[in-house]
């Protein structure tokens, strides 16, 4: 039977044929059979024969009696045979065609996206290759199961095979619509060519074309640097003249010829837009505003083969969508102070006021607003639409500050503020009661919890059914829709006090934490626990003059007296540990105070401009400026500045929702903070999985006397943010290059000079097989160098990068906006060193190099100590730096980056990876099986060289680490660990990481390994 196998191929099937005519014939003798295996093959040939010409007749009879969607399926071991001796092609060569037309494609992934619907059961459709190709589907069990391929986006490999070729690509479902759009032509921002639309969205038995024909394509908004997410405008057009236009109706929306493609990408899980419209839809309905309806549809949208993002879809606002007359006039408002505000719609008014600060929207308070001026006959009405909605609910812009014209102490009690009803209420004295009334009203059904959660719900559910959040970087839709919700609740709970309160902020907004002791022009906070009121202070506390700061709505005794604000107390007083009682306008507390003072570390203070933390905690890219203040741990003043940028920093304390995390601090020119050098980039690390504050400490000095020639400076510092006291953090220097950082040249300052009055980061990116740059005009005479790169498997969102041919991924961090000449340079020497590596002689065979020629072997060597040494579980495969310098034929390793998992400190369960003993040559778990480091260990100069490098640079340093080193370090920060221990207590009390057994576990650790790496390595 193997030579009859099921679901096969005519393609297949011609194979066999051939492969059993050949071992026939060289069996044969003339005119005799040589035994009686030979005849049973004989009569399988005639068999197979016979199969071929009945296969033969099915497939040119009828094209789509496949096995599948009308393509035929076949095994793992068939497709082998299928392709054996076939040049392989590009897919785009053999296409796919969906319903005999182009279905989507991205090049950039190898996968076409194929249109189905949810509400039905079986796969619709008909798949085909062009005409000289036949499409085989390689068999897979989610066949069997539609609505989990598609929610999964599970990709189905397939071939299309053709005499002497194929072609191998993946295929995806999704029950999202496409548009599919490739240029013919293009002028400036504007393209012209094909498009293709797929709609999912309708009732029926079967998917619908809504359009296939011609268009401009118009670039309107760039929306990401990065990744060039653009809004575009698509208008139809009749034949490809580009002359005429043509109206169609796209998703069941209307007739016309122009649409709007709005990126989703703004919004954490993208259904921000589309719930909001869904409540615009509500409001306005209750009050008969139903021409105003804001229709819009999810789409996928590719351009030029590569799938641009999630879009959505709808006609654009004007007076044709809106059904307006000739002498209605419809007008963007710029201001209150500008526009005509006589004869305004009341209701519609009040209801737009109700709609931002529901969805908060304070962007679209200041643009992306419409004024409708409807002529009645006798006058006109005045009305307010909103448009473009982007930044919605937690979801804020960078410069939140810019648009909000009133910030209270907490994300969810931010108000837009509608300077519009205010303008009104000079007229119409009792317009806040009125809202008051009818937000009273909307409470009850449309804008209920229940109400808002459910549309909430339907959303994300229809974009995870869809297949959506399995492609996006969303890793946990459900998560993200519980705190959307909890954000909702508490919205509404602060809006039924906004309006009931003369849609004024209310007061007594303050909380009993938001008292404090100022020293030194610096306020601390107390920190109110379960069983005291606890004053987190640096060392130097102890005899400055201590002053009460207590907001206005708290009041505050210690031990019965009454406390004002200004009142100046002894330190003896606190010290006493007196009873507290503090009263805010929603709270109380009645306890001890207690004051815990930190030791011998730095102290910083740093002030948000918004005085608050809420939008900055709210998603790792949301950055605020603001001023610090770093005192030396003698309580002398070390700086003062105001700074750029501050903002999260790192990914695993915010992917896993910790308490402390870690932030960068960035500053407009360089300057020196706690004497650890002169930089503009700085980090604040939390050490939030390190108890023992020690890991990254204990390799930065490894690393500095060690060949690498720039270690990140470091000092150990109590971090204060606007006045509450945050832990024991290590403030370092990030890697970047500099005189006195990463020595390099720099390639950023090379490349402006080269193309000045531009600006890098806003031009356009390229990517090409697994690799990504910018395009510039000029480029500099030399661009061998300085490259900074970090292998990174994150997958960060940066501009340049690439993947090696054995799927290294390394991030360009220097250039920051490489050139796409600079990326394939970097590219070339990278696969060049990695192929001498792989090499088993160690020479590359293009070339004839070897691998010692292209890297510096000592910095190697080093850093490969230094991982092994750490068991760093994230050697080579996040934060591993590399750099070259322009006119250096060497690659070199380092700096050093990110220990603190290391020294058996990860939180999984793989004993081998936590355990101090063992020789790992850096093949740690399952998640990247090679690495070039594993490789140069199998190279016998190298490893003598890491013998070399360890017997004089590394046993020496772990001896004094051992002998001294860790216990001095471990009592020099014991009082601020301890202020840090009971910060974090109840994470610390779950997770096992208090300092003084963390430090005794990290002590055991290297005690172990040093032993373990002594044999390896003092032979």
């Amino acid at each position: 039977m193997k030579y009859f196998p099921r679901n096969i191929s005519l393609c297949h099937l011609r194979v066999r044929y051939a492969a059993l005519w050949q071992e026939i014939s060289e069996a044969i003798e003339p005119g005799v059979l040589v035994n009686k295996t030979f005849a049973i093959k004989l009569i399988s040939l005639f068999s197979l024969a016979a199969v071929v010409m009945i296969s033969l007749f099915f497939l040119v009879g009828k094209k789509n009696n496949g096995g599948f969607m009308g393509v035929g399926i076949i095994s793992e071991e068939q497709a082998d045979d299928v392709i054996n001796g076939k040049e392989e092609h590009s897919s785009g060569e053999a296409g796919l065609n969906f319903n005999g037309s182009p279905a989507a494609y991205d090049a950039y992934e190898n996968c076409y996206y194929v249109c189905q619907r949810l509400d039905s059961e079986s796969w619709e459709g008909v798949l085909s290759a062009k005409e000289g190709w036949e499409l085989l589907l390689i068999d897979d069990e989610m066949l069997k199961s539609k609505a989990d391929a598609i929610e999964q986006a599970h990709e189905f490999r397939a071939l299309s095979i053709a005499k002497d070729s194929f072609c191998s690509f993946r295929i995806s479902f999704t029950a999202l619509p496409t548009i599919s759009f490739i240029s013919e032509e293009s002028d400036g921002d504007e393209k012209y060519g094909s498009v293709r639309v797929i709609d999912t969205t309708g009732d029926g038995d079967r998917l619908l074309t809504s359009f296939e024909g011609y268009a401009r394509l118009h670039e309107k908004k760039k929306k990401d640097n990065i990744f060039s997410h653009i809004n575009y405008g698509l208008h139809l057009l009749a034949d490809d003249s580009y002359l005429r236009k043509i109206d169609a109706d796209l998703f069941g929306l209307r007739e016309d010829d122009d649409w709007e493609l709005d990126s989703v990408m703004e919004s954490r899980f993208a259904v921000d837009e589309m719930l909001a419209g869904k409540i615009w839809n509500s409001i306005s309905r209750e009050d008969g505003f139903s021409s105003f309806k804001l229709d819009m549809v999810y789409s996928y949208v590719f351009v030029d083969n590569r799938k641009i993002g999630l879009y959505i879809v709808r006609v654009p606002y004007d007076k044709k969508s809106l059904g307006l007359g000739s002498s209605d006039k419809l007008e963007e408002w710029d201001s209150v102070t500008e526009a005509d505000l006589s004869e305004p719609d009341i209701d519609e008014f009040i209801d737009y006021s109700i709609f931002i600060e529901t969805v908060y929207a304070p962007k679209n308070m200041v643009k992306n607003k419409y004024i409708l001026r409807k002529d009645l006959g006798h006058g006109r009405k005045c009305y307010r639409l909103p448009r473009h909605l982007e930044y919605l609910f937690d979801n804020l812009p960078d410069n939140l500050t810019e648009y909000t014209l009133n910030v209270a102490d907490s994300y969810e009690k931010y108000i837009v503020g509608d300077e519009a009803i205010k303008e009104i209420s000079k007229t119409v004295p009792d317009i806040t009661g009125l809202a008051a009334d009818k937000w009273k009203k909307y409470r009850k059904n449309i804008l209920s919890k229940e109400a808002l959660t459910d549309a909430l719900e339907q959303e994300i559910n229809y974009l995870k059914e869809a297949g959506y959040y399995a492609k996006s970087s969303v890793e946990d839709p459900d998560a993200l829709k519980s705190e959307r919700e909890e954000y909702i609740a508490k919205r509404l709970e602060y809006l039924d006090i906004y309006f009931e309160n003369d849609m004024e902020i209310p007061s007594g907004s303050s909380g009993i934490s938001d008292v404090g002791v100022c020293f030194k022009e610096n306020n601390s906070l107390f920190y109110i626990s379960k069983e005291s009121a606890i004053l987190f202070a640096p060392s130097w506390f102890r005899g400055s003059e201590l002053r009460f700061e207590i907001p206005e709505d708290i009041d505050l005794s210690l031990d019965g007296n009454k406390v004002k604000d200004g009142d100046i107390v002894d330190y003896e007083k606190l010290e006493g540990e007196p009873e507290i009682e503090i009263t805010s306008y929603s709270e109380s507390y009645k306890g001890k105070l207690k004051v815990m003072l930190s030791e011998n570390v730095y102290s910083i203070y740093i002030n948000t401009a918004s005085g608050s933390m809420e939008y900055i905690l709210s998603d790792i890219s949301h950055k605020e400026s603001g001023s610090v203040t770093v005192f030396k741990p003698d309580g002398t003043q070390d700086f003062k500045a105001d700074f750029n940028t501050f903002k999260g920093h790192g990914r695993s304390s915010w992917v896993n929702d910790l308490e402390k995390k870690s932030y960068n601090l960035n500053f407009e020119t360089a300057v020196s903070m706690a004497d650890i050098g002169v930089t503009d980039k700085y980090c604040l690390i939390g050490n939030a999985y390190d108890g023992s504050f020690m890991r990254n400490h204990i390799t930065y000095m490894l690393a500095e006397n060690s060949s690498l020639k720039y270690t990140p400076g470091s000092q150990f510092t109590d971090l204060y943010i606007n006045g509450e006291y945050c832990g024991l953090y290590l403030l370092s220097e990030k890697n970047i290059i500099g005189e006195d950082r990463v020595a390099i040249a720099n390639l950023e300052e090379e490349n402006a000079a080269a193309n000045p009055g531009v600006d890098l980061k806003t031009q356009p990116t390229t990517q090409w097989s697994g690799r990504q740059g910018i395009e510039i005009e000029n480029e500099p005479e030399d661009i061998s160098g300085g490259y900074l790169i970090e292998g990174n498997l994150s997958h960060h969102a940066v501009t340049g990068f690439f993947n090696t041919q054995r799927d290294y991924r390394l991030e360009i961090d220097a250039p920051e906006y490489p050139s796409a000449d600079e990326t394939e340079f970097i590219y070339d020497y990278f696969q060049k060193t990695e192929d001498a590596i792989y090499s088993a002689n160690g020479v590359n065979s293009d070339t004839g190099k070897r691998y010692d020629e292209y890297i510096d072997v000592v910095s190697f060597a080093d850093k490969y100590l230094i991982d092994e040494i750490s068991k760093n579980y994230d050697a080579v495969k996040y934060s591993a730096f590399y750099y070259k310098d322009k006119g250096d034929d060497a690659l070199h390793a380092g700096p050093v980056w990110d220990y603190d998992i290391a020294y058996g400190n990860t939180n999984l369960e793989d004993y081998d990876i936590n355990s101090p003993y063992g020789i790992t040559n850096l093949l740690m778990g399952n998640r990247f099986k090679d690495n070039i480091f594993s490789e140069l260990m199998k190279k016998d100069d190298f490893k003598r060289e890491v013998a070399v490098r360890y017997a004089e640079v590394f046993e020496p340093q772990l001896k004094e680490l051992l002998d001294a080193g860790i216990d001095m370090d471990a009592e020099k920060l014991m009082s601020a660990a301890a202020m840090d221990d009971k910060r974090y207590e109840a994470y610390k009390t779950e997770a096992g990481k208090f300092f003084a057994p963390s430090v005794d576990r990290l002590k055991e650790f290297i005690k172990i390994r040093k032993e373990v790496l002594d044999r390896e390595f003092l032979r």
